[in-house]
């Protein structure tokens, strides 16, 4: 006999921001910039906090349900889409 409810499946949104602009205006100074990097791409900064968002789940998942995720990565338990 089960004691209390159990987590079954978990669904996270997550939208890590952080790009370069799609567009710009005229005269902005900083255009070439953009054009050399890349019109609505992801940034450095925007790659860090989806990386470390996803150590963050890791560890909450592990220590509070490590039956959920397990130690390491099966990919017929967790999948992932970006």
């Amino acid at each position: 006999a089960h004691s209390g409810p159990t987590l079954k499946q978990v669904q996270i949104y997550h939208r890590h921001g952080d790009r370069s602009p799609v567009q710009t205006f005229e005269n902005d100074r900083n255009k070439g910039l953009w054009e050399n990097i890349g019109w609505g791409q992801l940034l450095r900064k925007g790659k860090d906090r989806a990386f470390r968002f996803g150590k963050w789940l890791r560890r909450y998942y592990t220590d509070k349900n490590p039956l959920l995720l397990g130690r390491s990565y099966n990919s017929k338990i967790l999948k992932v889409r970006s």
